[in-house]
């Protein structure tokens, strides 16, 4: 059975209910195209298909060109795959690729980031403390606006 690792502050979360969700960082990260150091060119990736969210197809493009590749990157995960979250075991529930920075306000919640006070600024700071933690775990990656696999995760037994 696979391991899903936490960190001491995340494994709390888990252990507590508070963490239902969980992003990993895509390796490898859809390929740059050498086309990108050139003055003028605005390269991108594009998510053409997706198998069960397993397995996902991006379209490496050039605005204004012809689509110019393709490369498939499969999740380590699979849908339904129970797996050893330290001594507990979860299912994951689902999967979908995104960008780090495309969290929404519910997840960085269900990410088990610490509380806050509940004020006008709770977002902001709940926020703040998400992008300290992804970024303490993968420098530059926010930054880069990285690609990640989104893992709901749900408690057996």
């Amino acid at each position: 059975m696979k391991r899903l690792s936490f960190n001491d502050e995340m494994m709390k979360a888990w252990l507590g209910g508070r963490k239902t969700v969980t992003r990993r960082l895509m390796k490898p990260q859809p390929k740059d195209h050498h086309w990108d150091i050139l003055p003028g060119y605005k390269f991108g990736h594009k998510i053409m298909d997706c198998i069960d969210g397993l397995y996902c197809k991006f379209w490496h493009y050039i605005p204004g060109r012809d689509i110019d590749g393709e490369q498939w990157i499969r999740s380590p995960y699979s849908p339904g795959e129970t797996v050893l979250i330290g001594k507990s075991k979860a299912i994951i529930k689902s999967i979908r690729p995104e960008r780090v920075r495309e969290i929404t306000a519910p997840d960085i919640r269900n990410e088990g980031t610490p509380d806050t006070p509940h004020d006008s600024n709770c977002l902001i700071a709940e926020r703040q403390s998400f992008i300290d933690l992804w970024d303490s775990l993968y420098p530059g990656s926010w930054e880069r606006n990285d690609w990640v696999w989104r893992y709901g995760l749900e408690r057996v037994g």
